[in-house]
């Protein structure tokens, strides 16, 4: 066993190097289908690596979890789409955060479902991998026992201002917009940075707030744990997990992408301050990937979602 979940680790590994080949490529020579090729190996590479870690000290694979069951698979098809839905639409077509270079519209709408499926599974292999390796170093899932007497209400009131910030987001984008008069959306969006209207840059932050704290009312209220209650119980591994990811995974895959411009970023605040040649105000934003499909898996699903936080002991 130990000798194939190392021989599982260095084939992973070897991906995740192989996929840097980005960078002795000449120019001339990069096309669509190399820069996709090795950036897909690079993610295939970190699939491989957090199963190795999740099978070696928890006995665990979110991949045969998910795949186990018709349910388990269409829970996290439906979290994946629907998270990548709202990411995309907010970020891309309405906060023109970013454009994708290679992507024609066909070729988006045709890989949408189980690219997005593909992407957040890197997100929660590389998450869940993180986690367990902290696990070793904390009291683990049996910390966290029953709730506080304050619970109750302080999830209702997060759940509030959830409402409240999305309610926010939506008028302060209106008033904005009406005083610039310009068009929302563009179909070239995809390909080219447009002359429509761009929301300020906060709108943005007060809008992932207001998905958050609804996501964790809505945990709250299924009786499932969730980051939030993790860290008022003092169980730190889930936060500090999504904080290290965000630095590792998100330098690592923005590295990778340099060369490539697999995606262009536009339009953020900042963006003249570059970390290795992307902006560095990004890997502050990587979060913004992490919390929120992770809340929305654990909302919507059961089984295939229940080590997310840390597992389901509070009653």
């Amino acid at each position: 066993m130990k000798k194939n979940l190392a021989i599982l680790f260095t084939i992973g590994m070897g991906m995740i190097i192989f996929s840097f080949l980005t960078f002795l490529i000449p120019q001339k020579d990069f096309n669509f289908f190399n820069s996709f090729l090795l950036y897909y190996l690079f993610c295939v590479g970190v699939i491989i690596i957090s199963e190795a870690i999740t099978l070696k000290y928890a006995k665990f694979s979110l991949f045969h979890k998910i795949v186990s069951s018709k349910r388990n698979l269409i829970s996290f098809i439906m979290a994946s789409t629907v998270c990548g839905f709202l990411f995309e639409l907010i970020a891309n077509f309405f906060g023109k955060l970013w454009i994708y270079p290679y992507w024609s519209l066909l070729f988006y709408i045709v890989i949408f479902v189980l690219g997005f499926a593909f992407y957040w599974l890197v997100i929660c292999e590389s998450y869940l991998a993180t986690k367990y390796l902290l696990d070793l170093f904390s009291k683990g899932k049996k910390y966290v026992t029953k709730p506080f007497r304050y619970e109750k209400k302080l999830f209702n009131l997060i759940g509030i201002f959830g409402i409240i910030f999305l309610i926010l987001s939506v008028v302060f984008v209106c008033v904005d917009y009406s005083s610039k008069k310009m068009p929302l959306f563009g179909v070239e969006d995809l390909t080219s940075v447009t002359n429509n209207y761009v929301p300020p840059f906060f709108i943005m932050i007060i809008l992932f707030f207001g998905l958050w704290f609804t996501l964790e009312y809505i945990q709250h209220y299924e009786k499932k744990t969730s980051l939030i209650k993790d860290i008022i119980h003092n169980y730190k591994s889930p936060l500090l997990a999504i904080l290290i990811c965000c630095f590792v995974l998100g330098t690592a895959m923005e590295l990778q992408n340099v060369p490539i411009q697999y995606w262009t970023y536009t339009n953020w605040p900042f963006q003249e301050i570059t970390f290795l040649g992307f902006p560095l105000i990004v890997l502050f934003i990587w979060p913004l990937h992490y919390i929120p499909f992770l809340s929305l898996f654990r909302a919507v699903s059961d089984k295939a979602s229940s080590d997310i936080w840390c597992g389901d002991l509070i009653k």
